[in-house]
């Protein structure tokens, strides 16, 4: 007789929100390609994020285990960018279309597909990052194709700033895969006339995560755009700092944003944003610039100026900008604005946006990402699962650890998540000899029992509030 089992729980807020880095490394591995489903390919890679605000030089810098490879002098990172090291660069530019990747590998060395330990280290030899990868759970399984792509799944690492050097942080490229054939026109994520959330109380929001934070709504407003003040054209009157509208000055900066689903990201070509400001804007997808219109260059904040004022049909206008689709992730996206005057003694303000995505042919999102944002890119993290075991529930402390027809099971599991586990559940289905539970039959949905697993130090846990939860 065999038991099914899963794992359920929940965070106190159901779900871990990643607004702070929880990790202090400024240099991250970020990308881990080692099993290729053609074993003559030599298509192993190694991104590196930089997770800092600065540019970080690395040169001398070294990978000590995984893979022998020194950077050269004068290497460096740029704040937010990638940087990726080859097995052998002339591969990942065939593959992926990616012709700025460092290498090959020293020494003919590579990556095991069993699993092994990557560790990056500065000039001086201290230890920047350390990533355990390893074969099976908690780790995502690659090595076989998925959907439509023509290399296998890399692991990736869901957001930069969780600890890489858990398995629950990972997931393998473009998880869940999927792949469909889609249609050549274009889709609209956002028209004209859609409702925004909007903050016109002359705040200045730099350096807080109100463009990645669509939940924190404080002093927030919403309504349909257009939105601006004095123009005869808004269909949602927006404040100007004081709403006195008749007088200066006025709030130099006004915040806009809304949420979007888009499934199937690869299958863009582009995405079409097109914008009405008056004066200028600073356009973000979940948090990162994707472009600015009548801008200065450069840092900005609530009391940055607009680099030119607008005028005539220039205020009604829609101005078109294309990014790529790897600003996206497959999910919920916040898109945000900020639109500035051209001064304090500006007399109006208006803000419009729509978005379209072109699509075209069949695509699966299954492919590794080098150079790009990880296409299993998430702000949200669920509970960190690792050290699950079972055991005979007397004989936990035995050598041998065979479980008989008719001793209890004593199951337990390590669970932390930054902001608390409120619930963890065991749910099992016993399958007799000889039996098969698909996924498709329907005894597969219904027939579980579920337990709940606790952290009490009692019925088989042995110590109380460790993150072991147990269950016998």
């Amino acid at each position: 007789m065999l038991s099914l089992i899963k794992l359920k729980l929940l965070s106190f807020s159901l779900i871990l929100i990643i607004t702070t880095p929880v990790i202090a490394n400024p240099i991250v591995i970020n990308e881990i390609h080692y099993d290729e489903n053609d074993k003559t390919v030599r298509a192993e890679f190694i991104e590196l994020y930089n997770n800092s605000e600065e540019s970080v030089d690395i040169s001398q810098w070294y990978f000590s285990d995984g893979i022998d490879y020194t950077f050269k002098e004068g290497t460096t990172i740029e704040s937010g960018a990638y940087l990726v090291i080859a097995e052998s660069p002339e591969t990942i530019d065939e593959l992926f279309n990616y012709s700025n990747a460092l290498g090959p590998f020293a020494n003919n060395t590579s990556l095991r597909n069993s699993g092994e330990k990557i560790v990056l280290r500065d000039s001086e030899g201290k230890r920047i990052d350390q990533v355990d990868y390893a074969l099976g759970f908690p780790w995502p399984t690659v090595g076989d194709l998925r959907g439509t792509s023509e290399a296998s799944p890399s692991i990736e690492l869901i957001n930069p700033s969780l600890n890489n050097n858990l398995g629950g942080s990972w997931r393998a490229s473009g998880f869940p895969v999927t792949t469909a054939t889609v249609a050549g026109g274009p889709k609209k994520f956002i028209s004209s006339g859609n409702v925004w959330q909007y903050l016109d109380n002359d705040s200045d929001l730099t350096g807080t995560d109100w463009a990645t934070d669509s939940n924190n709504e404080d002093n927030w407003k919403s309504g349909p755009s257009q939105l601006g003040y004095n123009e005869g054209d808004e269909a949602t009157l927006v404040g100007d700092g004081d709403d006195d509208f008749t007088t200066a000055p006025r709030a130099i900066t006004t915040y806009f944003r809304k949420t979007i689903e888009v499934s199937q990201v690869d299958g863009f070509s582009s995405m079409l944003f097109r914008l009405v400001r008056d004066d200028g804007a600073v356009v973000y997808v979940n948090g990162i610039e994707a472009f600015r219109d009548s801008m200065p260059e450069g840092p900005i904040n609530a009391e940055t100026l607009a680099s030119r004022s607008q005028g005539g049909s220039n205020e009604r206008n829609f101005f078109e900008h294309s990014v790529s689709p790897s600003l996206f992730i497959n999910g919920t996206n916040v898109i945000a604005v900020e639109v500035h005057q051209r001064s304090g003694n500006s007399s109006d303000m208006s803000f419009d946006l729509e978005l379209i995505g072109e699509v075209d042919g069949e695509i699966s999102n299954a492919g590794p990402t080098p150079g790009t944002r990880n296409r299993s890119y998430s702000l949200k993290a669920p509970p960190q699962i690792r050290q699950v075991n079972h055991l005979p529930a007397e004989r936990e402390l035995e050598r041998d650890k065979t479980i008989l027809s008719n001793e209890e099971v004593l199951i337990t599991a390590k669970i932390t998540d930054d902001e608390g586990i409120a619930q963890v559940q065991l749910e099992y289905q016993i399958v007799e000899p000889g039996d098969y539970i698909e996924i498709e039959d329907p005894r597969y949905k219904n027939q579980w029992t579920v337990l709940k697993m606790l952290d009490d130090g009692a019925n088989g846990d042995v110590e109380a509030a460790d993150d072991v939860y147990t269950i016998k």
